[in-house]
């Protein structure tokens, strides 16, 4: 499944059906754009595989342009699979899913493709010049 296409709140009802009882996110819940949905779908499936461990998913954000997804509990297995994934998630586009690189033009660091690098580039422009 693509879950790139799915608005946060499905992804997340998906999320909880599937791994609820490992899930204990804030009430914020995922804070990242769906780009990364199937990485996260297939961080989390890979964690739990065979989970032997207790395991608590306390945070799935973005943070510096890459996915940062935060436990309690797990192993050393478990922390390299994350550090993996946070690593390619430097590559793919928070909004679309697509090979991305990280953009830093404007303080906020944010990795994206490049379709929507300009197009944030665009909107900053805008509001520069409308501004002044």
């Amino acid at each position: 499944m693509n879950y790139t296409k799915l608005t946060k709140k499905e992804f997340e009802a998906l999320l909880y059906k599937e791994f609820g009882k490992y899930l204990e996110l804030d009430k914020y819940g995922i804070e990242c754009k769906s780009g990364w949905y199937n990485l996260i779908w297939e961080l989390t499936e890979d964690i739990v595989d065979g989970l032997d461990s207790v395991l608590h998913i306390v945070q799935i954000k973005q943070k510096m342009g890459g996915l940062r997804y935060y436990i309690r509990g797990g192993d050393v297995i478990m922390n390299t699979l994350i550090n993996i994934a946070e690593s390619q998630s430097f590559n793919i586009c928070e909004i679309c899913g697509k090979k991305g690189k990280l953009n830093s033009e404007h303080l906020f660091m944010q990795t994206l493709c490049p379709k929507h690098a300009m197009e944030r580039n665009t909107r900053r422009v805008k509001k520069r010049n409308s501004v002044n």
